[in-house]
Order: structure tokens, then C-alpha cells, then sequence
């Protein structure tokens, strides 16, 4: 990289100026203005920067973002925007620098008004509330649990304490609780990911969520991870009538479903309605499982993730008793050269039922926006004869006699992918209307994929890999690549990571990579 002024920089990042200077006096490194000059090695430390960090260059906070950042609800500074006569904002609408100082100065002097929250009304139990009345408090370190406590104490419930690593461990018997409380302030990343991770348990109990009312984050997380009900702390009454009134709502309403899907199976009378979609032929089905975690280039960052990203994947996809392909028919390349390509083109040509390419590593553009899938020996600066173009990719999954071809990029603008693909002025047009073609890309063609530093897998890889191996609620048997998207997409949206991207046919929506493990 040449040397380059500030302002060229921000269009190149797509981020204004100022930005781009403050980051660089983080840096130690000062400008006087956006004309000024920049050596080639800081602007290169500059751009390593922006790709792990894009966070840091982000323009003005958003109305949700500033709320974490002053430790308020999203309602409450849109309450006071609107009291101010300022009301065309929503949670998600950006705030100017003026904005942010004004509601930073009434913060600071607590005159951030809040609206009182809607009225509650606890619907009539209709069915019968099961005799077991054990009820798990979840995270032991809110300080609310004493209170809480001691209302369901009083109530006559046998309360069970827990915190969230013994209940995703399997340490607490979820067959013998009647209701979960989880406490949360979900004020921050990991409170997001925690509730997600407790939504996501095999056969768990009813759920109750207790936390601030006010909050828009606590209601949202509520619905999307499908909890029974949310209860308010400072809506909780002495005698606890509410918090009583909640617990039987909460399992009256999951014994009302199971019910209700009993007497739809009986009338149903054929349990293969629930049979949907179909797993790959073993004997005539492959994965090509392709990584890259190091790299003789000094300018591409070692990924210690993806060697585990592989094995996982590997493992889950080959499983004997869940998987749904043949162990020896998976195959898994780490680190892989150039000459790599004839024997992964020599798989692609045998395959005649399900072929899945899967890669993770860093994805490098040419300043003609070619895209490339970085090797070992690739150059990050010049990709073109050290990498792989995945316009070769893509004609090695075209030429294949696969009924079915799956794609899954994990790197740096994987969504270039699918834009060439639609682009019809390409001389290499055709991938998505061919029968059977999917792609599953984990950024948009101009966002960084994410790594998080000791963390054991990639963002994106990791949440595949989770919902792969634990299962989705709901989905059937089989778990197809239509009920992967949604859950991935949320679970990514919930950690703050960039979101995912697809494209495909309605005939490759039906297969099946594993069987569903919720279902069994």
C-alpha cells in the first residue's frame, strides 16, 4: 500500500474523515486535517485495524447504542427525544454529535423522563398447572434473586438457584423444573448471548423473564427466543400474587401447546407429515471441508479458529448416529496450496447426489474486485496468482453432476460471492439458476468477518457449528438448510456480529445436513 491521505482512506472505508483521524491519534499517530499525507506502513496498520475492528469506526451511535452506553433503556431518551419535540426517532435511528452531548448532559443531571410502563394483565388459566412446583432461578448473581427468592418461598414453590454455565452443562435436571426465571439486565453483549443460550436448551421448562420493563432490548429477546412471559422487577408486588399469576400462566400455556400438538398428530394419524425435507445419498454425497489458519504473509493474521472450525464441522456432519454424510466421503483440507485444487475438482467430479464446499479464512479482493479465497503462500496486496479466484470455485460446483450444491463461505466479503453470481453482465452467469445451487455467505460483499481473539471457532462457524450439534426447536426431524438461516441470522444478531447472507433455489432447501438432534 502506497501512501494515501486521510480522506482517501475514510471513502475507502466508507466512514467520515474524523473518524478515521481520531482512530489514528488512538494510534499514536497525529494529522493536522483529511488532506493529510499517510506512510504506506501506518495506513496498512490502519486497514489490519479497520478489518478486526470495524466497531472502532463506526460514524454516530445509534439511539440503542447510546442508551448501553449511558445505562438506560432505549425508551427512556426516546421518551425525553419526543418530550423535546423531537419525535421522528426510533431505536435504531442515528444520533449527531449535538444529539448525543444533549441527552449525555441530561443523563448527567437525571432528567432523562421515562413513560410509565402499559398496564399488565395476566390472562385466566385455562388448563390445569402440573403438581410439580419447582421453579430454577437462573443467574445467582442479580442482585434481585433474594427477592425474588423470598416471594416464591412465601408462595409455597421449592426454588432451585443456578447460574448459566450449570444449567447449559447438564448439571440441573430440567425434567424435574416447572418454570424458569431468568434474571437479566441484557444491558450488555454477553447478557444477549446467555439468554440465547438458555433458549436454546433440549426440552426446556417454561420460561419467565424478569428484568427492567422499560427496556425495548428485554421484550425483543423475549419474543425472539419464544419465552412465555416478561415480568418487570418493580412490578412485583409484596405478596407476589403477579409472580404467582406469571409461573401458572407460563405452564399453562406450554402444557396448552403440547396438547394441542397431541390432538394435532392423532387427527393427523401419520407421523411422516412431520417428515420434511430429505438427507444425502451417503454413498454418492461430499463435503470438501477448506481452511486456511496460516500464513507466510505477514500481513494476513494467523486463525487458529479455523482448524477447529474444520474439525467440528467434520465431526457433526459425519456424526454415526445424527449426521447425514459418510465419514469417509468427508474431507477436510487445512491449510491448503494451490495444487490442492485438482484433488478437490477430482472430489467435485465424483459426486453425484450432495456436494458441500465449505471455506474459512481470509477473503481478499484484487483492485478490480475480483474475489479470492486466501491460501498458505497467498500475498494479501496481490491474491490473483497466490489464491484461489472463486470464479473457480464456482465452475467446479457448476461442472460437478451434484443434484444438489451447497456453498458456505466463512471469510472476509463472502457476499461477494453471491454478487457475482447475480451480476448478469459476467461471463460466468448461472450458478443460481441451476437446479439446486445454494450459497450461505457469513458477511455482506463489503464487511469483515469476525474472529473473536481465544475464542475456539469464528463467529460464524461457531454459531453453525452450535446449531448443527444442538438442534433447532420446532424444525422437524431433519435439520434443512431453510431452518438453519433464521436461527443463525438471530443468534449472530444477538452477539453483535455481522449478519449472514443466502441465496439459492427451492430445490436445495430441502436437504438435510444432519438429522435435527432437538427432535430426538
Amino acid at each position: 500500500m502506497a501512501k494515501v491521505r486521510v480522506y482517501e482512506l475514510a471513502k475507502e472505508f466508507r466512514v467520515e474523515s474524523k473518524i478515521i483521524m481520531r482512530r489514528l491519534a488512538e494510534m499514536g499517530e497525529h494529522v493536522r486535517s483529511a488532506s493529510s499525507v499517510i506512510d504506506a506502513p501506518i495506513a496498512k496498520r490502519l486497514a489490519a485495524d479497520f478489518e478486526h475492528n470495524p466497531e472502532l469506526y463506526k460514524n454516530e451511535p445509534t439511539v440503542y447504542e447510546l442508551a448501553g452506553r449511558l445505562n438506560v433503556s432505549a425508551e427512556a431518551i426516546l421518551s425525553t427525544l419526543t418530550e423535546w419535540g423531537q419525535g421522528a426517532y426510533s431505536e435504531h435511528s442515528t444520533l449527531d454529535t449535538q444529539m448525543v452531548n444533549q441527552l449525555s448532559a441530561a443523563h448527567r443531571h437525571k432528567s432523562l423522563t421515562v413513560k410509565p410502563p402499559p398496564h399488565r394483565s395476566i390472562p385466566a388459566v385455562s388448563y390445569a398447572v402440573l403438581d410439580q412446583q419447582q421453579v430454577l432461578l437462573v443467574n445467582s448473581e442479580n442482585p434481585c434473586l433474594k427477592v425474588v427468592k423470598r416471594l416464591l418461598d412465601g408462595l409455597g414453590f421449592q426454588t432451585v438457584t443456578a447460574d448459566l454455565y450449570e444449567v447449559t452443562s447438564g448439571n440441573i435436571r430440567l425434567n424435574s423444573i416447572s418454570c424458569m426465571i431468568l434474571l437479566f439486565r441484557l444491558d450488555s453483549k454477553m447478557d444477549h448471548q446467555d439468554v440465547y443460550e438458555v433458549s436454546a436448551l433440549q426440552n426446556r421448562p417454561p420460561a419467565i423473564l424478569l428484568g427492567d420493563p422499560y427496556s425495548i432490548a428485554i421484550r425483543q429477546v423475549a419474543e425472539a427466543c419464544k419465552f412465555e412471559d416478561v415480568v418487570g422487577v418493580n412490578e412485583l408486588d409484596e405478596n407476589g400474587a403477579l409472580l404467582r399469576k406469571s409461573i401458572q400462566y407460563a405452564i399453562s400455556l406450554r402444557e396448552g401447546r403440547r396438547l394441542k400438538n397431541g390432538l394435532d398428530k392423532s387427527r393427523s394419524g401419520r407421523q411422516e407429515n412431520t417428515m420434511r425435507g430429505r438427507l444425502p445419498d451417503r454413498g454418492k454425497s461430499s463435503v470438501i471441508l477448506m481452511g486456511a489458519a496460516r500464513y507466510k504473509d505477514p500481513a494476513l493474521h494467523e486463525l487458529p479458529a479455523v482448524r477447529n472450525n474444520l474439525t467440528q464441522l467434520a465431526s457433526a456432519l459425519s456424526d454415526p448416529r445424527f449426521g447425514g454424510f459418510a465419514g469417509d466421503r468427508v474431507h477436510t483440507i487445512l491449510n491448503p496450496e494451490l495444487n490442492d485444487g485438482g484433488v478437490i475438482s477430482q472430489i467435485a467430479e465424483q459426486t453425484q447426489d450432495a456436494l458441500l464446499f465449505y471455506f474459512s479464512g481470509h477473503g481478499l479482493l484484487e483492485a478490480d474486485g475480483e474475489f479470492f479465497l486466501a491460501l498458505r503462500e497467498s500475498r494479501a496486496m496481490k491474491p490473483r496468482f497466490s489464491a484461489f479466484p472463486y470464479q473457480w470455485i464456482r465452475s467446479m460446483m457448476l461442472e460437478s453432476p451434484a443434484r444438489s450444491r451447497i456453498v458456505i463461505l466463512d471469510c472476509c466479503f463472502a457476499g461477494r460471492a453471491m454478487e457475482a453470481m447475480a451480476d448478469q453482465s459476467s461471463a460466468l452467469v448461472g450458478q443460481l439458476d441451476v437446479a439446486g445451487a445454494y450459497t450461505l455467505a457469513a458477511t455482506a460483499p463489503n464487511r469483515t468477518a469476525r474472529a473473536p481473539k481465544n475464542h475456539r471457532y469464528t463467529a460464524f462457524s461457531g454459531e453453525l457449528i452450535r446449531i448443527l450439534s444442538s438442534g433447532v426447536a420446532n424444525a422437524g426431524p431433519l435439520l434443512r438448510i431453510a431452518d438453519i438461516y433464521a436461527p443463525l441470522t438471530h443468534s449472530l444478531r444477538m452477539r453483535n456480529y455481522p449478519l449472514p447472507h443466502q441465496q439459492g433455489t427451492d430445490t436445495v432447501a430441502d436437504l438435510a445436513l444432519v438429522k435435527n438432534r432437538a427432535s430426538y
